[in-house]
């Protein structure tokens, strides 16, 4: 890549350096290059079959959290076969998608997810559950920290992945921790629809296809498979319980719903106003709650959310490598973290709080002057 590419990157995507512009868009492919194995895509498939079966036998299902089993439940049955190896024809079929839904043209798709180096070994799983969807005409994005994690220090499998195109390694300067899945996302793919996927769950097969079947149905609406707990909720926006949780219905948009970032959440284009990227705000109201960030924000943009249809009879995913990496929703919820800090964003946006008791046809008895 030239200086004059580099630069016209960096100038339209200002928050990425030009050297970050030009990792983003060259390591991968020169990591994986630099493998005389890698030579060829005939070869990368090649060293991906037998990658898979090493990491597989190196990570085995003790460590992830009964994860692999998941797959079995979620019919992804192709993932392992009887001698428990995985099985990589399913994802190298992601690579010519033949979907016939949803039938609705849409923008294109990206799944977008973040990383750091204690998950990363384990991260084929969560990738391999996604590669296998029922619904494939999408792009993976991974956004890894620069600070956190060297192009040479990916493992293997991931290489393999970004060889053989089925995955976009993005390395970032700034630590935004599970932030970066959506900031930086936004920012390299404004006309994209964005699925924003956690690093340590097994996916349904039909997780995207029930996203995009509900945002064809309300194609301004940010969807998900997961909402906030409605009595927690009302608890911080001081409440009656009934009334909050009311607005949890399956394709129901509704302004206060707050949607849960394990689960899979669809972003449409332009889902945010510039003050979505304010990473003082970000890193002094809520830091460690990228979920309740984005739901502010979403509120401010008189953005609605809808939970999709037969969300609430799905099984939910299955964690990876939970006893060896920390887990981020965990640590919140133990040390009240989100309660905290969904305060202080209403406090800080106290206009965001009036527009959700507005939308629960509630009166806010203080408006004062925005923030924005």
């Amino acid at each position: 890549m030239d200086s004059k590419e580099t630069s016209a990157i960096a100038e339209r995507y200002p928050l990425f350096s030009k050297e970050t512009c030009c990792a983003t868009l060259c390591h991968a492919d020169k990591s994986a290059r630099n493998d005389k194995n890698l030579d060829s895509n005939n070869n990368a498939q090649k060293c991906l079959e037998s990658t898979f079966e090493n990491t597989h036998a190196q990570y085995d299902s003790k460590r992830c959290g009964g994860a692999l089993q998941a797959l079995g439940q979620f019919g992804g049955g192709s993932y392992l076969s009887g001698n428990d190896r995985p099985q990589i024809a399913p994802i190298l079929s992601n690579r010519s998608p033949k979907t016939e839904s949803p039938q609705v043209q849409t923008p294109p798709v990206l799944v977008s997810l973040t990383s750091f180096p204690a998950r990363l070994p384990y991260l084929h799983h969560t990738l391999y559950s996604i590669l296998t969807q029922d619904y494939k005409d999408f792009h993976i994005a991974l956004f890894l920290s620069s600070s956190e994690v060297r192009p040479d220090e990916l493992p293997r499998i991931l290489k393999i992945f970004a060889r053989l195109g089925l995955l976009s390694i993005h390395f970032v300067e700034e630590n935004l921790r599970a932030y970066k899945k959506l900031f930086y996302a936004l920012q390299a793919y404004p006309e994209h629809i964005i699925i924003t996927i956690d690093d340590d769950q097994i996916y349904a097969p039909n997780t995207i296809r029930l996203l995009l079947e509900s945002y064809n149905k309300f194609p301004r609406a940010i969807h998900t498979h997961l909402a906030y707990d409605g009595a927690y909720m009302a608890d911080i926006l001081e409440l009656d319980s009934a009334t909050y949780c009311a607005i949890i219905k399956e394709s129901s948009p509704h302004l206060a719903l707050a949607s849960v970032g394990v689960s899979g959440v669809l972003y449409p284009p332009r889902a945010f106003s510039q003050e979505f990227f304010n990473t003082q705000a970000i890193l002094s109201l809520a830091p460690y709650s990228d979920d309740l960030w984005f739901f502010v924000m979403s509120v401010l943009n008189d953005v609605p959310k809808v939970l999709v249809k037969n969300a609430l009879e799905h099984p939910k995913e299955s964690s990876i490598a939970i006893d060896e990496s920390p887990n981020l929703w965990e640590i919140n919820c133990e040390q009240n973290r989100n309660y905290d800090q969904l305060r202080a964003l209403l406090e800080a946006y106290p206009q965001a709080r009036a527009k959700i008791l507005e939308s629960l046809g509630l009166a806010d008895p203080k408006t004062p002057n925005p923030r924005i």
